[in-house]
């Protein structure tokens, strides 16, 4: 099936790619920077050394399915990789690390993996969308037990030392959520206290808030990290 949407994509890749080589405008391999939402110049971002929480986006200008516009948001996890739809169309990614890195690398890197499987020459741009949003309180201080947040929703969460909370609870203390986040499939990671190994869930928050189904809800650990994917339709 895999072998099947890579060749479904390359073959609308290659017509859109004909196209603007008969009429269209040639597309060039490149590097090119986007207006970033950040203050600073582009020269600042370009020598910051991305960091966890770091929100990336980007866009494929070759991809048919969203042709010049930009991709959802990709937030670098807390264990500094940041994945890559290869179309707007599908849901397969490209897993980079990104954390300690420049910009111009994850240009490279993205725009080589790409062409080594679905594209023939992809005009790739990455910008910094958001970084990192502070820690509360002391940034610098590890001792105070949090949860993180991250994706379409980026929040710290502190854990209360006398009482137990819930995943739920996290959620609701959040007030108004992005539109766009979606909470049916939300994963939590986790590094288990007895192997040192990542484990990871995934819970349907929505129905938590919206049906009051606590079902699978769960007690939240120190150090836990929640990613929260953006959805294409609101309202699904």
């Amino acid at each position: 099936m895999r072998h099947l949407l890579r060749l479904l994509i390359l073959l609308s890749l290659t017509s859109g790619w004909a196209m603007a080589q008969n009429g269209g405008t040639n597309a060039v391999a490149g590097s090119a920077l986007t207006t970033s939402s950040l203050g600073g110049t582009n020269l600042d971002q370009e020598a910051r050394e991305l960091k966890p929480r770091d929100v990336l986006r980007y866009t494929i200008e070759e991809d048919v399915n969203e042709r010049g516009n930009f991709f959802p948001t990709v937030s670098i996890t807390e264990l500094g990789e940041a994945q890559f739809q290869i179309s707007a169309g599908t849901q397969l990614y490209v897993q980079i690390k990104a954390a300690g890195r420049k910009l111009a690398d994850i240009r490279k890197e993205l725009k080589e993996r790409l062409d080594a499987e679905y594209y023939q020459n992809a005009t790739v741009s990455v910008d910094l969308n958001n970084t990192a949003p502070p820690l509360p309180g002391n940034p610098n201080s590890s001792s105070v037990p949090k949860v993180i947040i991250y994706g379409a929703i980026n929040a710290t969460v502190p854990l209360p030392e006398d009482r137990k909370k819930t995943l739920s609870e996290a959620f609701a203390s959040l007030g108004g959520q992005n539109q766009y986040a979606n909470l049916k499939n939300v994963e939590i990671f986790r590094i288990d206290p007895m192997t040192k190994q990542q484990v990871k869930f995934i819970k349907n928050v929505k129905d938590m808030l919206e049906k009051g189904d606590l079902r699978e809800d769960m007690e939240l650990m120190d150090g836990d990290r929640i990613s929260v994917k953006e959805r294409r339709v609101i309202g699904l």
